[in-house]
């Protein structure tokens, strides 16, 4: 039982040097959170710029941002002349060696006590320190330093405050001079402003949906043309490809609506019963043209409303407007009024006072005459006044009145009679006969057209008397 607890110890001693040794060649790789990358490059290959910024000696910077670039210049070396040093000291170099060396003692500690007391397994122990010294081998050899070619580029990650701790590798031919350094911060994209595709007509007009693109400042975008029906593509107003920033953008791209005769559209204008008040009107045009249809001012009618769009483009179809309207009230009043010599409604006056009552003389029955309108045949008595006479008429018709009105006298029989007396003057006779009643003066509007629902015309009424004086000899 003791062996084997002395075995199991010299194997883990055993594997413990050999790690030891392996750390001297090799690192670990860590989870860091900056990218390093590290570049080997010839003197001669750099421009003079960059010759100029070299920094001499081996790089120990503190790694801070989020990504670092290492380039290790190495100058080639003359060969008539002494290399000024066989090699460069490496990285950690020193605490590498402890590793070897430290190495180096725990596994001879480990194969003395393995070999001590385990001596049955001599053979079997001399082959696993072959094989433990081939694996140490074998790691020199990965990480050797001696090198013919340039390395390609090594990236490493670090975490920020840790010191740059790459090795720098012996390259034959070539002796190290020394490093340039440069570094960069990822930025937060930052959204930029949008860009606006739009798709119009020649006249501006809004063909399809605007179309909006979006990205980060220095994002690149393009606006893409359209398929547009009916539409052919003319040009395009602004760059189409680009990169956003913090301004807006647009483009717009351009067409020209293609020719193609439309169907027509029919403009009809009737009454509420169907009727048509006005003769149609075809509205002709290409497909997608606008058109509208204008509603009439139509005598007589008032609009109502309107069936169907009055306005739109037209299309492959036939399409109708059709504007109704009511028939506006035309009925209209023309009034005849009849007045005396003084302005008043005139009135039949009584006979037997006429003249202080000479007709009576002649005409015993006189109380029972009347006067007849001879227009309407309408009979009004002694001491009546006229009634005014009401005309039917329309509004926008023409009318026309007798230019005079007369009242004839008539006696109880209904026959027509003049009132006379003939009296003594000087030097003869003189006769008064009262004929009618009439009208003197024609009216300014006797006759015209009806503008309005009332029209009023009046006519002055007066006696139509002749005196005829007869001269005789004397007596």
């Amino acid at each position: 039982m003791k062996k084997i607890l002395v075995f199991f110890i010299s194997f883990i001693m055993l594997l413990f040097g050999i790690i030891l040794i392996g750390e001297y060649s090799v690192n670990a790789a860590e989870n860091n959170v900056s990218t390093v990358s590290t570049d080997f490059v010839d003197y001669n290959s750099l421009s003079r710029e960059q010759q100029n910024e070299i920094t001499e000696g081996i790089p120990r910077n503190i790694i801070q941002h989020d990504s670092e670039s290492f380039i290790l210049v190495y100058k080639k070396i003359d060969s008539n002349s002494m290399p000024v040093a066989a090699s460069l000291p490496k990285t950690s170099e020193q605490s590498k060696n402890i590793f070897l060396i430290l190495g180096i003692i725990v596994m001879v500690v480990a194969m003395i006590f393995i070999y001590k007391f385990f001596k049955w397994q001599r053979n079997k122990i001399i082959i696993l320190f072959i094989i433990a010294t081939g694996t140490i081998g074998m790691v020199k050899n990965v990480f050797a330093t001696n090198r013919t070619v340039f390395p390609d580029t090594k990236i490493t990650l670090y975490s920020f405050g840790d010191i740059y701790s790459e090795s720098i590798p012996e390259i034959s031919g070539y002796q190290y001079f020394g490093f340039l350094h440069s570094f960069k911060d990822n930025q937060n994209p930052i959204p930029g402003a949008n860009l606006t595709a739009s798709y119009v007509d020649e006249s501006g007009n809004q063909l399809v949906d605007s179309v909006i693109l979006t990205g980060n400042i220095g994002d690149s975008f393009e606006a893409v043309q359209k398929d547009i029906e009916g539409y052919t593509f003319k040009e395009i107003q602004g760059n189409p490809t680009g990169t956003f920033t913090s301004e807006e953008q647009s483009v717009t791209f351009v067409y020209t609506r293609n020719l193609v005769p439309a169907a027509n559209v029919i403009v009809n204008y009737i009454d509420e019963t169907g009727t048509a008040l006005s003769a149609s009107v075809i509205l002709a045009g290409n497909i997608g043209d606008s058109f509208e249809a204008v509603q009439k001012d139509i005598e007589g009618y008032t609009f109502k409303e309107v069936q169907g769009n009055p306005t739109g483009t037209f299309t492959s179809k036939e399409q109708s407007v059709t504007f109704v309207y009511s028939e506006m009230d035309q009925s209209a009043i023309i009034i005849v009024k009849f007045v005396d010599s003084y302005g008043n409604p005139f009135t039949i006056p009584d006979f037997s006072s006429l003249e202080n009552g000479v007709f009576v003389t002649n005409h015993p029955n006189l109380s029972e005459y009347h006067t007849v309108l001879e227009y309407t045949e309408q009979r009004y008595e002694q001491n009546e006044t006229v009634n005014e006479i009401s005309i039917p008429a329309r509004i926008g018709e023409s009318y026309s009145l007798p230019n005079s009105f007369t009242f004839t006298i008539r006696n109880n029989l209904d026959n027509n009679v003049q009132l006379s007396y003939t009296y003594r003057i000087p030097n003869g006779y003189e006769t008064i006969t009262l004929y009618d009643y009439h009208s003197d003066v024609i009216p300014d509007d006797v006759s015209g057209v009806v503008n309005e629902k009332i029209t009023i015309v009046t006519y002055k009424i007066v006696p139509y008397i002749i005196r005829q004086s007869v001269v005789s000899p004397e007596d």
